[in-house]
């Protein structure tokens, strides 16, 4: 026996080496043909926008195609479960975001795949920000004033959403600042607003690029934003922190992921090609324009952060009593 290790175990470590080296290789020629992003909304929507610069990016810092093709449908998990079912080679990835992979979850009755399982999350790209805001002809003109707003309206308060996510959202902000409003839904988040510059609302949730005309038209006013620091495109607009409160819980944010099972070489070279990307002044640039934050993560870092958000949405979404449909 003594013999037979002696033997075998030379083998076995010429075997593992073989076995790494040709990993390291297969990753470094990786892509030999072109690579399909899909993206599970619209085309033109910001999640779109968002992949076709990555896109256009990979391409040129790892040669070959990156191709976006846009599955919309079902709140983002028609293009999300396509990919859950791909062959887990690094030539199908998917935009992830909160919407498909924090919110939907419980939004979507009988969702098709798994956030966390059915996945090889690679990086977040950016943290999506939100403003909470009011009409211009509102008398509260800052967070402490509208809190005391809100506490004399009591129950007569109203809120207005375009999508389940803004309703979570709404639900985040509500229970950080300890008011209580009447949510009403619309289709959209532009018709949302459209109703708070009439005045049919005292209060909504929004993006800041759907919010953006609005505020940059003093239509809206804007009291605070989700972020942790000021955001360029809004900079005059205090955070939570400035203005007393600890951080909102959830975040709104956008990625990039494989199916399960990706050669974890694959997912490494993309992970450390998307570091560079997103750091680079061009797209950090386009992105801070668009009201998004760059924020790249590890690879150990953006599993930790799917987790612990898909369970942040999830007890948001159970205190807003929102059922999933």
């Amino acid at each position: 026996m003594v013999l037979m290790n002696r033997l075998f175990k030379p083998l076995l470590h010429l075997f593992s080496a073989s076995v790494l080296v040709a990993g390291n290789a297969y990753a470094e020629a990786y892509p030999q043909r072109p690579v399909t992003i899909i993206v599970p909304f619209a085309a033109g929507s910001g999640t779109d926008i968002i992949g076709r610069i990555v896109a256009e990016e990979l391409g040129k810092k790892l040669g070959g195609s990156f191709i976006v093709d846009n599955k919309p449908g079902a709140s983002g998990a028609i293009g999300s479960s396509a990919v859950a079912r791909a062959k887990p080679d690094g030539y199908t990835l998917l935009i992830t975001s909160s919407g498909t992979h924090s919110a939907a979850p419980w939004l979507v009755n009988k969702i098709s795949y798994d956030p966390k399982a059915d996945f090889s999350h690679v990086t977040v790209l950016v943290e999506a920000n939100y403003l909470l805001l009011v009409g211009e002809t509102s008398p509260a003109k800052s967070l402490s004033e509208f809190v005391s707003y809100a506490a004399s309206k009591g129950d007569r308060l109203t809120y207005g959403y375009g999508s389940p996510t803004s309703q979570v959202l709404f639900a985040a902000f509500a229970d950080l600042l300890g008011i209580h409003a009447e949510g009403i839904p619309y289709k959209s988040q532009p018709q949302t607003l459209t109703d708070l510059v009439g005045g049919r609302l005292d209060v909504a949730v929004a993006d800041v690029p759907a919010a953006q005309p609005f505020v940059e038209g003093k239509k809206v006013r804007p009291l605070v934003i989700s972020t942790s620091t000021r955001l360029s495109a809004v900079p005059t607009v205090p955070t939570l922190a400035e203005s007393g409160y600890r951080p909102l819980g959830i975040s709104g944010w956008v990625g990039v992921a494989a199916p399960a099972g990706t050669p974890v070489e694959i997912v490494e070279r993309l992970n450390a090609a998307l570091k560079e990307i997103v750091n680079q002044e061009n797209v950090s640039s386009r992105f801070l324009g668009m009201g998004l934050k760059p924020n790249y993560m590890s690879l150990d870092a953006v599993t930790a952060f799917v987790s612990s958000q898909l369970e942040a949405w999830g007890n948001y979404a159970r205190k807003a009593g929102i059922k999933p449909e």
